[in-house]
């Protein structure tokens, strides 16, 4: 099951699980990005948005939006371009604070390669400010 199939089951009533959990072992390797310990319950993560684009550049446009903090774009619904190719940005809540994750999973059709291009902390601020543009639904891992 590829990181596109999740996002839409998420949509149509899929187990939310599913995503922390694929989180956890394709992109995480089980560990936080806030603490560096083993992930568990008192971690979640929340999707912010997705792109489709072609080839695996951390230099697309997505990144440079979320690490911009222009979450008006990077919440928009994306149109399935021919490429196989998605980035994603998610949020990671820890006892110790917060963490922005975007990650690509590349040539999704065949064996996907799925990692993280872009780990950052973030405060409090910067969550309270992507909540304007995107309800946050947190998944505990």
């Amino acid at each position: 099951m590829n990181m596109l199939d999740l996002l839409r089951g998420l949509m149509s009533g899929r187990s939310p699980s599913e995503l922390t959990n694929y989180l956890r072992r394709w992109i995480l390797y089980g560990r936080c990005p806030v603490c560096q310990r083993k992930l568990d319950a008192t971690h979640s993560a929340a999707h912010v948005g997705s792109c489709n684009f072609p080839g695996p550049n951390p230099q697309n446009g997505f990144l440079q939006d979320v690490i911009a903090r222009n979450w008006s774009a990077v919440v928009q619904p994306f149109e399935r371009l021919t490429s196989m190719d998605l980035m994603s940005c998610e949020v990671i809540q820890c006892p110790k604070g917060f963490a922005l994750l975007t990650w690509v999973e590349v040539d999704q059709g065949i064996a996907a390669d799925q990692y993280a291009v872009h780990t950052e902390r973030i405060e409090n601020e910067d969550i309270n400010r992507l909540g304007k543009s995107v309800k946050l639904q947190w998944l505990n891992f």
